[in-house]
């Protein structure tokens, strides 16, 4: 890492502004893998019905019995290599307020507005707003009590946006408040703004959330030894055919989660009930959500961690890591006990290491399935079949 530090003479032209700090990081990663994951479409699409003018409604065909659309994932076949850079500047405004930015760069030319790519933070001890690579208000600060259906928040990650969130805390009340910014237009975004309130109250911990159409209410405490946690969540019906929002019907879910430790082990278990509008048949005929539970439990001596999970659909896994000297050792079965994986790190000194992995993406827990992990393998998300990468840091 190298750092340069700048005082007020250099920084002149900026008012306000106490001193400054830049850092820059920097990765880089050459590897090989053995697998190209990537499958070519089965069968025959679907061709959907069109009107044409003149001559009535064209009927279209239904897709083939076992069709299966073509998949790309991310898998770097054969040889690969990728580089990364990271730079960090902060500073101290004479009223006190830290304003900071950071910017990633990944060796590909900056999107529009640069999403992605960078976060700008102003903040004191009881204020904070940031721009660019930040998430919404709704899924940073919300409490699940479990695999509940309709606490589906925005998420930044996969919408890629841009994101303004500014957070204060007032008298133990904490407001958030945050949305996207339309890239490439002069128009407002037309997502919704959302909104978080939490604090505690006697004892408990607890967060009303709001974004647009959606709204939950979840609240933590300590019972006995156990972490409880209850929430309850509404968003509007999925209709099927079209995967858009009803228009009206909304669906709900109720949520327990209890976690308990008990000496190295900790368990965790929670129960959701799901409950649905009117959405009818045919064309508004909406997606309905079963209850659900899972159970979870892990174990850690030391080093060493194991991990058991299961769910109403029996997807059950066990994923382990521990350490032989300096090299970390990672195994598990996941997915319906269907993806294999085995990988070993170790570090080689002065911010390099190398890793070896191999993993298997199996089916996805239904007779005649197909691999489904997207080169996402178990908890330490590794490409499928032999890798073998070495990463510089600097």
């Amino acid at each position: 890492m190298k750092r340069i530090l700048l005082t007020t003479t250099a920084l002149t032209m900026t008012a306000g502004i106490a001193a400054a700090e830049v850092s820059i990081t920097g990765d880089f990663r050459l590897g090989f893998n053995d697998t190209d994951s990537n499958t070519a479409m089965a069968g025959t699409a679907a061709v959907p019905g069109v009107q044409v003018p003149g001559s009535g409604y064209v009927t279209g065909t239904a897709a083939s019995a076992g069709y299966t659309a073509a998949t790309t994932h991310d898998n770097k076949l054969g040889m690969y290599n990728d580089a990364g850079i990271a730079i960090a500047m902060s500073s101290t405004l004479d009223n006190g307020m830290a304003a900071g930015i950071t910017v990633d760069l990944d060796g590909n030319d900056f999107g529009s507005q640069a999403q992605d790519k960078y976060t700008f933070s102003l903040s004191n001890d009881s204020t904070n707003v940031s721009f660019g690579t930040t998430e919404y208000s709704a899924i940073t600060n919300w409490t699940s009590g479990g695999d509940m259906a309709t606490d589906t928040w925005a998420n930044q990650n996969a919408d890629n946006k841009n994101v303004l969130r500014a957070e204060t805390t007032v008298g133990g009340l904490k407001v958030s408040v945050s949305q996207s910014v339309a890239a490439g237009t002069a128009t407002a975004s037309t997502d919704p703004i959302s909104i978080t309130l939490g604090g505690s109250l006697g004892g408990a911990s607890y967060v009303i959330a709001n974004e647009g159409s959606k709204m939950g209410i979840a609240a933590t405490t300590a019972v006995g030894g156990a972490t409880v946690t209850t929430a309850y969540s509404t968003a509007p019906s999925i209709v099927t055919a079209t995967s858009a929002a009803h228009a009206s019907d909304m669906d709900t879910s109720t949520g327990v989660k209890i976690a308990y430790p008990m000496g190295a082990i900790t368990a965790t278990a929670s129960y959701v009930m799901e409950s649905h509008g009117t959405c009818g048949a045919g064309v508004l005929a909406c997606t309905q959500a079963g209850d659900a539970w899972n159970i979870a439990a892990v174990w850690t001596s030391g080093a060493t961690t194991v991990t058991f999970k299961t769910d109403e659909n029996s997807n059950n896994s066990v994923e382990g890591s521990t350490t032989l000297g300096a090299a970390t050792v990672s195994a598990g079965l996941s997915d319906y006990l269907e993806d294999m994986y085995l990988s070993v790190s170790n570090p080689l000194g002065g911010g390099a290491s190398i890793m070896a992995s191999y993993a298997i993406d199996g089916n996805d827990g239904v007779a005649g399935g197909s691999s489904d992990a997207l080169d996402e393998v178990g908890g330490p998300d590794l490409q499928e079949g032999l890798t073998i990468e070495l990463k510089f840091a600097f």
